[in-house]
């Protein structure tokens, strides 16, 4: 991910909303630019998150706030279980 310097400053505040979290790599990616940039990242928000592929884990460890709207636990035997 790329942004002009012009566009993300110090006094900034950052939410960032994705489709999906997975292994939490544009989460990384985002994290390393807002701090390079100097700006505060508030909070990351997801639409799906797939749980048994460890995202979350590298979000919270880095202080961050996570929020998803829906969680799958398991696609296991081809069955999708999302948690209650």
């Amino acid at each position: 991910m790329v942004i002009s310097k012009d566009y993300l400053t110090p006094n900034d505040k950052v939410l960032f909303v994705d489709d999906f979290l997975a292994y939490g790599n544009a989460a990384k990616g985002i994290i390393d630019l807002c701090r390079q940039a100097g700006a505060e990242l508030v909070g990351m928000g997801f639409i799906i998150e797939k749980a048994f592929q460890h995202g979350r884990e590298v979000i919270e460890k880095e202080g961050i706030r996570c929020e998803s709207l829906a969680i799958i636990d398991s696609l296991d035997n081809c069955q999708i279980k999302i948690r209650e």
